[in-house]
């Protein structure tokens, strides 16, 4: 049975949420094996670690479409790429991750905005790429589907 470790350096009895939440019920196999080792190490704390820990970072981490937004307005051709990005949002609706889609073509169009730009003067222009292909994605009717 998986789900717990005992720590006998620090005398703990760490547990994770799935079982910790299983122990809470009278007579399950979790509850016993529970009961059994502090019943055995009376002097024991308990710990419940709470989910997955994040190994490494999110990728897109705080990228949300009013940061793509604002960062887009940094261009000369802001209008431009302002509408092609209202598009793409418009276009990534019917699909079952449209975050996603827009997060692929915004990081096709800005490779490097992770970098710190050139804010002045404000005559970068950045080209249009093409959108990803819509087919490579699933939808939510697909998705719904199964």
């Amino acid at each position: 049975m998986t789900g717990y470790k005992i720590d006998f350096t620090t005398n703990t009895l760490i547990m994770n949420f799935k079982f910790a939440a299983a122990a809470s019920v009278y007579g399950s196999e979790e509850y016993n094996i529970r009961k059994s080792i502090l019943s055995d190490f009376p002097n024991f704390s308990v710990i419940v670690k709470s989910g997955r820990e994040q190994k490494k970072p999110r990728y897109n981490k705080r990228l949300t479409y009013e940061n793509m937004e604002k960062y887009i307005n940094t261009f000369a051709n802001a209008n431009e790429l302002l509408s092609r990005f209202e598009t793409i949002k418009a276009k990534s609706a019917p699909l079952a991750c449209p975050y996603k889609y827009v997060c692929d073509w915004f990081n096709a169009q800005f490779p490097t905005y992770k970098e710190l730009p050139d804010f002045e003067p404000k005559n970068i222009a950045a080209f249009p790429v093409p959108e990803p292909n819509i087919d490579e994605y699933e939808t939510k009717a697909e998705a719904a589907n199964g």
